[in-house]
């Protein structure tokens, strides 16, 4: 499955990071998958992208705060909101902001604990390379736990 992304959505700095982080990812030989705006737009959401979201495991979360340093914003810490609760990394790579969490111990409060697999995540094509990301199915489901009418309207169109 492959949609052309035009500039308007996804900007160029944007196209970038998004490389550098799959290289990375692929040459540490990390699981990820891509959450967020990013993999909605993969399915055809016209959203434009703000920053980039990603999910792997807390092992990994370390490896990635060790191994970007120079980027990291706001190193691992227990994340927590009026609708969620995790573990956050958070970088920023050429005014980009990148959030990175931990698919362990994933509470949408105020008590439902999320098991992610991202060992499962599906294989898109973006730029000619493919990419992990969320499956559009399970964005809504994610979409509906959180009560995100609007982003709903928009998904269930795709």
């Amino acid at each position: 499955m492959k949609y052309e992304i035009d500039g308007n959505i996804i900007s160029n700095a944007h196209r970038k990071v998004i490389h550098q982080l799959v290289d990375f990812f692929e040459k540490q030989n990390l699981l990820y998958q891509f959450t967020g705006g990013f993999s909605s737009n993969l399915f055809g959401s016209v959203w434009k992208l703000q920053d980039i979201d990603i999910e792997t495991d807390l092992k990994s979360l370390y490896k990635i705060q060790e191994a970007l340093k120079p980027y990291v914003i706001k190193e691992i810490h227990r994340y927590s909101d009026e609708e969620f609760q995790i573990w956050l990394l958070q970088l920023q790579v050429e005014n980009i902001k990148i959030d990175i969490n931990a698919v362990e111990d994933f509470i949408i409060k105020p008590n439902l604990k999320i098991e992610t697999k991202i060992e499962n995540a599906i294989l898109v094509l973006f730029d000619n390379r493919l990419v992990r990301t969320q499956s559009l199915e399970d964005i809504i489901k994610y979409k509906k736990l959180l009560n995100r009418h609007k982003d709903l309207e928009e998904l269930t169109k795709l």
